[in-house]
């Protein structure tokens, strides 16, 4: 009953009338398993109801929210009168919105790097940064190779 008083404070949307129906379902389907909760739960949720939809139902008054001193909503704007674009499905949608918060999840993370880069560098070992490695101990020259002695290949 709270949704259905206040459904037109809130922002339109071409899925409203599935959401809508989907909480009106809800309740049904959540039935079994709350018949076992506690009677306080249930009370509380009875209360807790009751004043949303009195809160809800009271701020509808324009005289009430004027002396509150509440803004009437924005009005919801005319479609557009060109035409529409062609609908996106669920899954370009979902595609569309997986590659958006890649996107700024990588941002995020090169911002923070670049915020803290300085601060990463002084802890944890040195990253090596050059072909040698001036501190590493000298490493023991290698033999001198075997003199040749081709007459031994030759002689036998």
């Amino acid at each position: 009953m709270v949704l259905e008083a206040g459904a037109e404070s809130g922002v339109s949307s071409p899925h409203a009338g599935a959401v809508r129906a989907v909480l009106r379902v809800l309740p049904l389907l959540f039935l079994p398993m709350t018949v076992h909760f506690p009677a306080a739960i249930f009370v509380y949720w009875l209360t807790s109801n009751t004043f949303s939809l009195l809160q809800t139902l009271l701020l509808r008054i324009p005289a009430i929210r004027s002396a509150l001193r509440i803004p009437a909503p924005p009005p919801i704007p005319p479609p557009d009168p060109t035409g529409s674009a062609p609908k996106e499905g669920i899954l370009q949608r979902m595609r569309k919105s997986l590659a958006e918060a890649r996107a700024s999840q990588s941002a995020e993370r090169r911002e923070w790097q670049r915020r803290n880069h300085l601060t990463m560098a002084a802890k944890g070992p040195l990253r090596q940064t050059f072909a040698q490695n001036p501190l590493a101990p000298p490493a023991a020259p290698a033999p001198p190779p075997a003199p040749k002695r081709p007459w031994k290949e030759t002689l036998g």
